[in-house]
C-alpha cells in the first residue's frame, strides 16, 4: 500500500513540474506569438546551473533555485529581445531563430557539463517523511 501511495505522490510531483513547463510554454507563446523551441533549453539551464551550484560551491539543492531561475529567466528575457528585433510577422522566422538557438544551447551545455546524466544528492532531501 506504501508503494502504491509513494507512486500516486511521485506522479503528482511529476506532472506539477510538466504543468509548469507547459505553463511557461503558453505565456511565451500567447503573448510573444512565436513557438518558442529553445524553450526545453531554458529548462534544462536552470537545472545545470543548480547542479553547477551544488558540485562547485556545497549550496543546497533548493537553496540554488532561484539563482537557476533568474539566469533562464535573463537568457528568456535576451530571446525576447532577439525576437523583438525581427519585426512582424515573427511566426516562421521566430521559429527558426528559437530553433537555431536551440541547438546552441544544447552545443554549449554538452560542452560545459558533458552529455552525461548529472546527479544531485542531498542528505536533507533523502530523508523520509512518515504521516500518521
Amino acid at each position: 500500500m506504501a508503494s502504491i501511495a509513494q507512486s500516486l505522490l511521485n506522479g503528482a510531483l511529476i506532472g506539477c513540474f510538466y504543468a509548469l513547463i507547459a505553463v511557461g510554454f503558453a505565456m511565451v507563446l500567447g503573448v510573444v506569438r512565436v513557438f518558442n523551441m529553445a524553450h526545453g533549453e531554458f529548462v534544462v539551464i536552470g537545472a545545470y546551473v543548480g547542479y553547477w551550484l551544488w558540485s562547485a560551491f556545497g549550496v543546497s539543492p533548493l537553496l540554488g533555485i532561484p539563482p537557476a531561475m533568474l539566469l533562464a529567466a535573463v537568457i528568456g528575457w535576451l530571446t525576447y529581445r532577439l525576437i523583438g528585433r525581427m519585426g512582424e510577422p515573427r511566426g516562421l522566422n521566430g521559429l527558426v531563430v528559437t530553433f537555431g538557438l536551440s541547438i546552441l544551447l544544447q552545443n554549449v551545455m554538452i560542452g560545459a557539463f558533458s552529455a552525461d546524466y548529472q546527479l544531485m544528492s542531498s542528505g536533507r532531501l533523502g530523508d523520509s517523511l512518515i504521516l500518521g
